[in-house]
């Protein structure tokens, strides 16, 4: 039996061995399997990468380097897969059109910078030439803004000023500057005139845009000079461009003449007094004269009133240009004095069939000499009748506005030829200077007239068409009463040198 029991141990033990090997057997055939299988699905896995990569993972990649090159503005990047029929395709589609939008910007930029280097090229240009032409002028140009700032001047307007041009920049142009009617006022007479200390001049150098006289204060020396200003917009505020022209030579001839014109005016005017009043103590002893005499008495009577009428003329015309024609400052009313003016010529207008009127809107209280405004009063009227035609009428009217008076003497006559009113108001100016003209007058009347007006601190202005022509004389208004700060009588001070004569349009 033990022998039985360990041949059967041993069978068992040799099977149980032989089932391990198997096992084990088994077992290593299975690990192949699996590592078999694994490979297969690493190199499955593989391909299947290799394949997206290239249809899908490289296109996308590509996709966002070229998009990236396009962000950063470099339109020379290559886009690929536009021909695709799938999503990439459409995507690659449109990141092309930005790439050619963005090369047709880059194209606009090039240009638009190329043309913005052509125009500043040409501006430089333009600006050297007309630096170079503004500085080979004789005459001063300066530009300021509305505040009376100089914002450039010509190497003559700096010299004019006695400044370095850069010196002058943003420095007040009334510093150098002085309109004649205002150079040398005191603050009396800045009560009369209106005019406040340090008030900017130029809206009076403005009106009408005329050439004015100034006088120019340089740190060397004063002269006067004709000044011409332009306005022009900039950024919807205004530039004013100011041209100034040293006319000492000038006046220094006119004064010449003038000395010479006044010398012959007062060597005249004592003869012809005598002689217009033997006439008139003649003509006052009618008994004594035939008709005839009388006739031919008569008429040297007018002609001797005329002669001495153009000897004022010429003397007035001589003490305006020398600074010499006084003129009191006494409270009135320019309306009792056109009134006036009106009842005295009303005569004359009868005698040329005109109709004379005044309209007045009430008071006009101004500070001046009635003396002198009287005179412009009856040239102004006198003018109107005479360049009327019979049956016409001659509209002396009176307002208040703004705190000023205005006095329009308006006429139905032929008017003043455009290429004359440049001249309306210069000395000797006549539309016709021929020895046939049917009006008569020496030229003088309305350069006074102007002077004058303007020495009261006002100034004329002319609207003029065929059958409508208007005169219009503004003073400042003043209160005519106890609180009014213009003394009775007090002179008004004058300039050494008047302004240029010229018209001033409406």
């Amino acid at each position: 039996m033990r022998g039985t029991l360990d041949a059967i141990a041993t069978a068992e033990r040799e099977m149980l061995d032989e089932h391990l090997v198997r096992q084990q057997n088994a077992q290593s055939e299975g690990v192949r399997g699996i590592l078999v299988g694994g490979l297969m699905i690493v190199a499955t896995a593989l391909g299947i990468w290799v394949l997206l990569s290239r249809s899908l993972v490289l296109p996308i990649l590509a996709l966002t380097a070229a998009l990236r090159a396009i962000a950063r503005g470099d339109a020379s990047v290559t886009v690929t897969g536009a021909g695709r029929s799938d999503e990439l395709g459409t995507m690659a589609r449109a990141l092309q059109s930005l790439k050619e939008q963005q090369q047709a910007r880059e194209r606009q930029r090039a240009d638009r910078q190329a043309l913005e280097r052509r125009m500043l090229a040409t501006v430089q240009e333009s600006r050297e030439r007309l630096d170079s032409i503004l500085n080979s002028l004789a005459d001063g140009v300066l530009t300021i803004n509305e505040a009376g700032v100089i914002l450039s001047a010509n190497r003559a307007g700096a010299s004019m000023l006695g400044r370095d041009v850069r010196q002058l920049l943003g420095l007040p142009v009334d510093e150098f500057l002085t309109l004649p009617s205002l150079a040398g006022a005191n603050a009396a007479a800045s009560a009369v005139l209106g005019e406040a200390a340090g008030t900017l001049w130029l809206p009076l150098a403005l009106e009408g845009n005329s050439p004015r006289e100034v006088e120019v204060r340089g740190e060397e020396r004063r002269f006067p000079a004709e000044l011409t200003v332009t306005t022009t917009q900039l950024d919807d505020r205004p530039l004013y461009t100011l041209v100034l022209r040293d006319i000492t030579h000038r006046k220094e001839v006119e004064r010449m003449k003038d000395a010479f014109i006044s010398t012959v005016s007062h060597e005249l005017r004592t003869p012809l007094t005598s002689i217009h009043g033997s006439i008139r103590l003649a003509l006052g002893m009618p008994d004594a004269l035939s008709i005839q005499a009388q006739n031919l008495l008569r008429i040297a009577d007018r002609n001797s009133e005329r002669l001495i009428a153009i000897v004022n003329d010429l003397l007035d015309i001589e003490r305006i240009e020398s600074g010499t024609l006084d003129l009191k400052a006494d409270k009135l009313d320019l309306g009792e004095l056109a009134a006036e003016t009106v009842a005295t010529l009303r005569p004359m207008a009868e005698e040329h069939s005109v109709t004379l009127r005044y309209i007045s809107a009430g008071s006009l209280p101004v500070v001046g000499d009635p003396r002198r405004l009287r005179q412009v009063l009856a040239n102004l009227v006198s003018n109107a009748i005479k360049y009327s035609n019979a049956g016409g009428a001659v509209t002396v009217q009176g307002d208040r506005e703004d705190g000023r008076v205005r006095l329009s003497v308006h006429d139905n006559g032929p008017g003043v030829p455009d290429w004359f009113k440049p001249r309306l108001f210069q000395k000797f100016a006549q539309a016709d200077s021929s020895d046939s003209r049917q009006k008569g007058g020496n030229g003088l009347g309305l350069s006074i007239v102007k002077a004058i007006v303007e020495r009261h601190g006002g100034h004329m202005t002319l609207t003029s068409h065929p059958g409508d022509t208007e005169f219009v004389l503004t003073l400042p208004s003043r209160r005519i009463d106890a609180r009014s700060d213009a003394p009775a009588g007090a002179d008004i001070p004058q300039s050494p040198s008047p302004q240029a004569p010229g018209p001033q349009p409406p």
